[in-house]
């Protein structure tokens, strides 16, 4: 059953997985040395069974991905919990002219420790829908719109507060050449809404906001081996209440990959951006970073990775701090990577992956290190 399969075809169309990860986790809750509290590491075992299916018909592929998972924790027991991810896409096409997707999304997931450093059982539930469409209106001229919603709701009565439903937009025109690089100009709004009011330790206001953006985009190939994408542009966000918060400046995203070889692959970047963040007083960082990745596929079956990233977050969305009531926070983040695979049969994955990650930050409490070691095993049938 793992190394032959009688009928190609219809592999092509559906393709069950199972999947096992053990996971070993220094500093679970991330708690800080600041604190006196001492860092508990955990052992967790994650099973995952799922189904792909890629299904064409002429011009429109229909794609579906969905899967459940089991989370085992060995010590906090409490925590162990049933999880879900699934996705259905359809990529259509319209005469020559026409194309795009229409899909939905939705998980189901514990919460991360990295803010709340609370041993609190927080599995939410994530959901979105979205469109797009590309309209050719001249062999060099593409103009792009699309539409997402999206809804977070935690599981936990503690952080009801982070509930949030998001809409945004998209639109933009962009000139393509022979060698199918592009240029163009793009505007973006987003609406988000916090139904549990955002409620916080510092403050009872209105956490709603609106942001536009208006970038200039490019994706340009300087040759087959060098790929260069960049996002520059200007971004404004607005408060329902608390002005102060409110924020005007430059925004954008530069990566570069470099195939050194037909066998190693370099990638660069470097960013600066208005990200969304789940402090219990923030709303949203601007963050600042860089990072640095290496790929190597010595054999085709094995790969090895390697990565470094720096993340700076100053936390502007901070109520307590327009109010005065706290110092305003920063944050910077250091994490290295590296992982190894190998594939002894073209249906087996195995890998081993490891993280060690730092945070320094100017509010007492929060920083935290932590080392974590994943193995993971993969049968596609």
């Amino acid at each position: 059953m793992l190394c032959n399969y009688a009928d190609a075809a219809a592999l092509d169309v559906i393709q069950p997985y199972l999947s096992t990860r053990v996971i070993h986790d220094s500093n679970l809750f991330r708690s800080s040395p600041d604190e006196g509290n001492s860092e508990v590491s955990e052992t967790l075992t994650h099973i995952e069974a799922g189904i792909k299916v890629r299904y064409p018909v002429s011009r429109q592929h229909f794609n579906l991905d969905f899967s459940i998972n089991r989370n085992q924790f060995q010590r906090y027991e409490f925590l162990s919990h049933n999880g879900n991810n699934g996705q259905v896409v359809w990529n259509w096409e319209a005469g020559n002219l026409w194309q795009g997707d229409l899909g939905y999304t939705r998980s189901q997931t514990l919460a991360s420790f990295v803010e709340t450093q609370a041993r609190v059982r927080d599995v939410r539930t994530q959901q979105s829908a979205f469109a797009s469409a590309n309209y050719t209106l001249h062999p060099d001229w593409r103009l792009h719109w699309g539409g997402r919603w999206s809804d977070l709701e935690s599981g936990s009565s503690r952080n009801q507060f982070l509930n949030r439903d998001e809409t945004s937009g998209v639109l933009g025109v962009d000139y393509i050449s022979n060698a199918d690089n592009s240029l163009g100009l793009e505007g973006q709004l987003l609406e988000a809404r916090f139904p549990e009011s955002g409620i916080t330790s510092a403050s009872n206001s209105d956490d709603s906001y609106s942001q536009v953006t208006i970038s200039s985009v490019a994706d340009w190939k300087y040759s087959g081996n060098s790929h260069f994408r960049g996002r520059f542009g200007y971004t404004q966000r607005r408060y329902s209440e608390l002005a102060a918060r409110d924020f005007n400046g430059m925004t954008g995203r530069l990566t570069y990959d470099w195939s050194i070889t037909g066998k190693t692959l370099l990638s660069v970047a470097a960013w600066r951006e208005v990200g969304a963040a789940s402090d219990v007083v923030s709303t949203f960082a601007v963050i600042k970073g860089s990072s640095l990745d290496v790929s190597w596929f010595p054999t085709s079956k094995i790969f090895v990775r390697g990565g470094f990233a720096h993340k700076s977050y100053d936390f502007r969305g901070d109520a307590g701090f327009v109010l005065g009531v706290i110092d305003q926070r920063k944050d910077d983040i250091s994490s290295f990577g590296a992982s190894v695979g190998y594939n002894p049969l073209h249906n087996i994955e195995l890998s081993l992956k490891g993280i060690i990650e730092e945070r320094d930050s100017t509010r007492v409490g929060v920083d935290y290190n932590y080392k974590l070691i994943t193995a993971d095993i993969r049968i596609n049938f």
